[in-house]
């Protein structure tokens, strides 16, 4: 009886196993969740960890930057993780002006060229919102961006928690390779300062 149970057990769990779908699999055509049997309409980038399949990037180089994505913010205690980004300032691959990390349909710069983009269109996504925090020195903007980086949200002064989002249209999201974005840029001409520190949560493509 008892080796019975384990046979059983082991073909349910490949069964359940084979049931799920992955994350790019239901942006790619949403329809509802194996778990739940309900579609709410949106899909979850980043919430206690990240959710994509894919990874993240810094740009143009790693140098002078730190990630977290498991970072416990004492403000936010009942949200679980939070991802922690920071710039101190400092050059970056030869230049001040900037620094960002891209949250990506890759695991990483080796394989970028060849990892085919997302057809997230049919979702009919127009929307990604999140939670942010930055604190920022003098001279020092934040930009939050979507899968269309043309169109995001810039921050020039340091803010508590809020609720943000970057808006477009679903036919805009056929050929996507970046699902996020946040970087840091200098104000000007002044490249000087200590860059800053953002916190993001509950990052999410909605209808």
């Amino acid at each position: 009886m008892r080796l019975l149970a384990m046979i059983i057990s082991v073909a349910l769990t490949l069964f359940w196993c084979g049931c799920q779908t992955t994350p790019l699999e239901s942006l790619r055509d949403p329809r509802p969740d194996g778990t739940t049997g309900i579609w709410t309409g949106q899909w979850l980038i980043y919430g206690d960890k990240l959710e994509t399949g894919g990874g993240l990037l810094l740009f143009p180089g790693a140098e002078n930057q730190t990630i977290d994505l498991a970072f416990r913010h004492p403000n936010k205690p009942e949200r679980g993780n939070v991802i922690r980004y920071s710039w101190n300032g400092q050059e970056v691959t030869g230049q001040y002006a900037f620094s960002g990390v891209s949250f990506t349909v890759a695991s990483n710069w080796r394989t970028y060229d060849i990892t085919p983009s997302k057809d997230l269109s049919q979702g009919g996504y127009r929307k990604v919102t999140f939670k942010a925090k930055a604190d920022l020195s003098e001279n020092t903007s934040v930009r939050f961006e979507g899968p269309v980086t043309s169109i995001g949200v810039e921050r020039r002064r340091s803010f508590d928690w809020d609720s943000l989002a970057t808006s477009f249209e679903p036919h805009m999201l056929r050929t996507v390779r970046e699902f996020f974005v946040i970087s840091f840029h200098y104000n000007g001409n002044d490249k000087s300062g200590q860059g800053g520190t953002v916190y993001v949560d509950d990052i999410r493509l909605e209808r």
